[in-house]
């Protein structure tokens, strides 16, 4: 029993290497709350970016509706006719509106650009206090000249619109709508 008691060596051997486990399991302890702490902040940021990129996304959209209502109008076919008894489409009025010709019918390009662009804003952008779309502008402008302005309801600071500058035979015609929300 004495030699057993004696023994120093084994026993400081042996509580060395539990002081320094203790040691490594605190710091495995540290890193591990610090992960936690670096994944909840990492989810945090995306919900936040998540947030940002739907509202942008929103108004991607709103801005592809004016466009893509822009491209519709612009290839619309109106009763003016030409020479060759063929209806021209809304691009090509605006220009014979803008030269100030006739069509064929003897009706006046401009009257037939005018009434056949009110009926499209009529029927495809709905107005009102209970509707999403609180008005709308639509100019068409030849040079210097104005050649077309249609509004209706009220303008708003959230607004969408769509500018097309249509260039032909050395002359240019620029087209904007503007929806208001």
């Amino acid at each position: 029993m004495k030699d057993f008691v004696s023994c120093k060596r084994s026993t400081r051997t042996f509580a060395q290497p539990i002081q320094h486990l203790v040691s490594r399991k605190r710091s495995q302890e540290e890193m591990v709350g610090f992960a936690i702490i670096m994944v909840i902040v990492f989810v945090i940021i995306l919900v936040f970016l998540g947030f940002s990129l739907s509202n942008s996304e929103k108004d991607a959209v709103e801005s592809y509706e004016a466009e893509s209502f822009m491209n519709s109008m612009l290839s619309y076919t109106t009763y003016c006719g030409d020479y060759r008894e063929v209806y021209l489409d809304v691009k090509d009025v605006i220009f014979r509106c803008y030269e100030n010709r006739t069509c064929v019918n003897g009706n006046e390009s401009c009257d037939i650009l005018t009434t056949t662009l009110k009926g499209l804003l009529l029927e495809s952008w709905k107005v009102g206090a209970n509707s999403s779309v609180k008005g709308y502008s639509l100019d068409i402008i030849g040079g210097e000249e104005v050649l077309v302005t249609l509004e209706r309801g009220i303008r708003t600071n959230n607004a969408k619109g769509a500018v097309e500058t249509i260039p032909q035979r050395g002359k240019s015609v620029e087209v904007r709508f503007i929806a208001y929300y």
